[in-house]
């Protein structure tokens, strides 16, 4: 495995106000980051040197996290509007009764190999689904039942089979699913607690990674009077450390203290599969965040 640092941005996609920023390293315009790179260079070795070797990164390596979303929406979702905000405020409503138990289950691997999983019943997956009553007599989503299913899943371990509860959605020919095993908790950073680096925003979670481990997708975050933000990358054995950096320039009008979050895009040298990705601004691993459509 080898050390590489570098910045490697395809895309920014700014979610603050519908803008839309390009952002790359060598078409900056002019515009000057707000940290040396030898700085932010050492920041990311510290913190991939706490996680190396480290049981915490034993404890990525050995744990199933999710890096696609748990749940898959019907194919011919949504019918309505009325259906779909329905689903976007959780208003479902279960019409039926649910299987009881669980039978046992298998994590089924790209290279043929399965690993024996705990699984949810169905009753604590639509729980997850974090259902509720509709407002002032809002039409629901009506569930109806559910049976067991499996479904490819990126993982922190590569593309997996994983059981799944497919559960039955009224009007719909397809179900609705939700992978049903346990959502392991993130590894405690290493770093301890770091000492804020001036310069360095904060990186919220990962929102896609291929299929092939080669690129991932990050929400990093960016001032209101900055313009845009670059993502670093260092590689090592155990970790993908991300730093991401604020690109300065003159602003003109009204700069407040509101974050702006941007989608970007980073491509490594080797596959992502296996490795923990880490944030260089706080040292912990970067959770899953659902990527907004």
């Amino acid at each position: 495995m080898r050390r590489a640092v570098s910045t490697a941005v395809v895309a920014v996609v700014a979610m603050t106000a519908g803008a839309v920023l390009a952002a790359g390293c060598s078409d900056s315009g002019g515009d000057a980051v707000s940290i040396p790179a030898k700085d932010a260079d050492a920041r990311m070795k510290k913190v991939a040197d706490a996680w190396d070797g480290s049981q915490a990164a034993r404890q990525w390596r050995g744990g199933i996290y999710l890096l696609e979303d748990a749940i898959q929406l019907p194919q011919d979702a949504f019918r309505s509007e009325q259906d779909k905000e329905a689903y976007s405020n959780k208003w479902l409503e279960l019409r039926g009764s649910l299987p009881d138990g669980t039978p046992p289950a298998s994590v089924r691997w790209a290279d043929g190999s399965t690993t024996a999983t705990p699984v949810l019943t169905a009753s604590q997956t639509f729980a997850l689904l974090d259902a509720r009553s509709s407002e002032k007599g809002a039409p629901s989503l009506v569930v109806t039942g559910a049976d067991r299913g499996e479904r490819t899943v990126v993982t922190s371990r590569g593309p997996a089979r994983l059981p799944v509860w497919r559960f039955s959605v009224k009007g719909y020919a397809t179900p609705l699913t939700r992978v049903a095993i346990p959502s392991p908790e993130l590894p405690v950073a290493p770093t301890g607690v770091l000492p804020r680096a001036d310069g360095l925003m904060p990186i919220m979670g990962i929102t896609a990674v291929s299929a092939e481990g080669y690129a991932l997708t990050v929400n990093a975050g960016y001032g209101a009077c900055d313009k845009g933000v670059d993502v670093r990358v260092r590689e090592s054995r155990d970790t993908v450390v991300l730093a991401a950096i604020a690109r300065k320039g003159t602003f003109k009008g009204i700069c407040d203290a509101s974050l702006k979050g941007a989608l970007v895009t980073v491509h490594l040298k080797d596959s992502f599969t296996g490795r923990v990705p880490v944030s260089a601004d706080s040292g912990a691993a970067l959770p899953y965040l659902h990527r907004p459509d």
